[in-house]
């Protein structure tokens, strides 16, 4: 069934016995992107149906996974962060696939970060070991249920962001797990998210963390929403800074490295300039936490990469490349400028843009899908259809399939509980299940 490579160290084990239980699982009819007619089938099947996207095996919309852009984008980011002593550890928020996690580990990834407790059962489950989670965890039942999860799993590795006093007395509630959380101190700033706004919230919370009895491992920050280079470098040394403080301190558990950790889909080249100019270099592991690089995008990540790659050359102009597409069908051509399309904000978001158009397929006429141009786009979308602009001459009719581009993957991974993973014939290799 899995036909997306993973883990060698992983595929006797727990991962192993979780795919297995998932290729069993049943795909009901109204999984959507399958026909009805086709479902039930058990999930681990579906890749061995020889469906294509174009030759009426699946039901419209459909999201698909181009399995060659993964792996160029995989193999890119790995390689250049690897040249740049970065390590990665994505943020599974993105996709929440676990056969996706599977991949990025299989290629080198460190470990996955996550954002929440309900995210850490679904690594568990799936026998990933070294985990992040890159937020707060707050509520008393869910920090019992992360002390209960590390005294019955000896082999995990848990690192949790503290941004506060008080966060790091709740945490305290871990102490007699025997395997304690390794925390990470927070750094933030002004309009923000979390995170320690001033060096002396900082400390304070390191000495908080010291007093509950829990180690210290690293600093850690999400410069993602500053918009200005100058401000994330600012950022990143205030990171290294803080660091610095704390290990004159001797803040930080010994023995073991030093994290110094970012988000890094936007700024990850500032990761390897800044974060490696630290006075704590050589006694440090520098992490960055991107996760859409593994799709890209056609929007709001194209445009980073744009600009990291004005920044530095070193990055291959052709690395990353759209692997997430959605494909509608022409509902409608009510008007001569106007063409309605069955895709809706319950299949792609769009906080990052509206999608793009990209392919175009008439069927009974093209062999495969065929670039389009510039002369369509979507101006608006309901729950179900999507409004489409177009030239009076545009040649577009009921019943063509429309392949589009996203930006910002995570707010449309979010809409499917299952992808389906294609070839570059757009055949169907495999199933890819989320778990939102």
């Amino acid at each position: 069934m899995n036909q997306l490579p993973f883990n060698p160290a992983l595929s006797a084990g727990i991962y192993a016995e979780a795919i297995a239980e998932l290729a069993a699982l049943d795909l009901a009819p109204g999984t959507k992107g399958l026909l009805p007619q086709n479902c039930p089938i058990p999930f681990g099947e579906v890749g061995g149906k020889g469906w294509n996207l174009f030759r009426n095996d699946v039901s419209f919309p459909v999201a698909a996974l181009r399995l060659s852009a993964i792996e160029r984008n995989s193999r890119t980011m790995q390689s250049y962060l690897g040249a740049n002593g970065i390590s990665l550890a994505p943020h599974g928020k993105t996709s929440m696939a676990p056969q996706l996690f599977a991949r990025q580990i299989a290629d080198g990834a460190w470990g996955i970060t996550i954002s929440s407790v309900a995210h850490l059962a679904v690594c568990l489950h799936f026998g990933f070991r070294r985990l992040i989670i890159a937020n707060q965890v707050i509520g008393t039942a869910e920090i019992d249920y992360v002390a209960g999860v590390l005294a019955r799993t000896p082999d995990l590795e848990l690192f949790i962001l503290v941004d506060s006093v008080a966060g790091a007395e709740r945490l305290a509630r871990c102490r007699s797990s025997g395997n304690l959380p390794q925390c990470l101190l927070e750094i933030g700033y002004a309009g923000g998210r979390t995170g320690c706004r001033s060096v002396e919230a900082a400390l304070a919370t390191v000495a908080a963390i010291r007093k509950a009895g829990l180690p210290l491992r690293g600093v850690a920050g999400f410069e993602g929403l500053l918009s200005d280079v100058a401000l994330v470098d600012e950022f990143l040394d205030r990171i290294c800074s803080i660091a610095v403080q704390c290990d004159a301190l001797k803040a930080f558990a010994d023995p073991g490295e030093i994290l110094l950790s970012a988000g890094g889909s936007a700024y990850y080249d500032r990761l390897a300039q800044r974060l490696q100019t630290s006075a704590l270099a050589g006694r440090t592991r520098l992490v960055a936490r991107s996760g859409c690089y593994l799709t890209h995008d056609s929007g709001t990540y194209e445009t980073a990469f744009a600009a990291v790659r004005q920044r530095d050359q070193a990055l291959p102009a052709d690395g990353f490349e759209p692997a997430l597409l959605v494909f509608a069908q022409v509902l409608s051509r009510p008007e001569p400028e106007k063409a309605i399309i069955s895709l809706g904000r319950r299949d792609v978001g769009t906080d990052g843009g509206m999608p793009v158009p990209l392919l175009h397929f008439r069927p009974g006429r093209d062999d495969g899908p065929l670039p389009l141009g510039a002369d369509m786009r979507l101006t608006g979308i309901n729950d179900q259809h999507g409004h489409l602009s177009l030239q009076t001459h545009t040649d577009l009719a009921v019943g063509d399939i429309i392949g589009f581009g996203i930006s910002h993957p995570c707010t449309t991974f979010d809409k499917w509980k299952v992808l389906l993973a294609v070839d570059d014939d757009w055949t169907v290799i495999d199933a890819i299940k989320t778990f939102f």
